[in-house]
């Protein structure tokens, strides 16, 4: 690692890749730091590290060697269970780029905690629309009080009670679908919370089981 460290704060500028690079340039940067870093975080080989510029000359095949080696030991250390599960416990995409032996170990755990970063953003989702909807009902609430007292204090019926029954009806229908509404949503959210318990158990850091990895 401290080789690796020095570079850190030119990364932003070393990452740009080699298409903007001169030659001399492109020789003296510390390609195996670089791929190291690319491969601890699973990126894709570079795709500006083709034929046709500064790099990829001839005379410039040992920087793109180093980068390859580099490259090769980050992803030792990223194509690992637990870093799989972590990825997709971020919701973060993983690009294939762990060979088949270590993918058949990486991939289930990822796609667990792909599994629960995506249950857990439901049940947020759900939650944001149950409290719209909570939210509506005090509001129609609040306007079906205020029509039934209206109505009580015209007295002897009309034309304007009339109307006045009408619009509470639709607001009481109304309430009632909004209820409805959020009875399932409450429900919904219920059934995922158990879901998120389900997928959660035994994973790290979620339960005192130790993990399959």
């Amino acid at each position: 690692m401290s080789r690796i460290l020095p570079i850190l704060l030119i990364l932003t500028v070393t990452l740009q890749g080699c298409a903007s690079v001169s030659r001399e340039h492109c020789n003296t940067m510390d390609w195996y730091a670089i791929g190291y870093q690319d491969g601890l975080q699973g990126h894709a080989p570079r795709s500006d590290l083709q034929q046709g510029n500064a790099c990829s000359s001839s005379e410039a095949m040992s920087p793109l060697a180093s980068y390859a080696r580099g490259r090769s030991e980050g992803l030792k250390r990223f194509c690992q269970p637990d870093k799989g599960f972590e990825l997709g416990l971020r919701g973060d995409p993983y690009n294939g780029v762990c060979r088949t032996g270590a993918e058949q170990a990486f991939l289930p755990a990822y796609e667990r905690g792909k599994a629960i970063f995506e249950s857990e953003l439901q049940i947020s989702r759900l939650g944001e629309i149950l409290q719209v909807n909570v939210s509506e009902l005090e509001k129609l609430s609040t306007s079906l009080r205020h029509k039934a007292l209206e109505l009580r204090a015209q007295g002897t019926a009309s034309r304007r009670d009339a109307a006045s029954l009408v619009e509470i009806r639709d607001l009481q229908e109304t309430v009632a679908m909004v209820k409805t509404e959020i009875t399932g949503i409450e429900a919904a959210i219920e059934a995922e919370q158990s879901h998120l318990r389900a997928l959660r158990q035994g994973a790290p850091g979620f339960s005192s089981g130790r993990a399959s990895w």
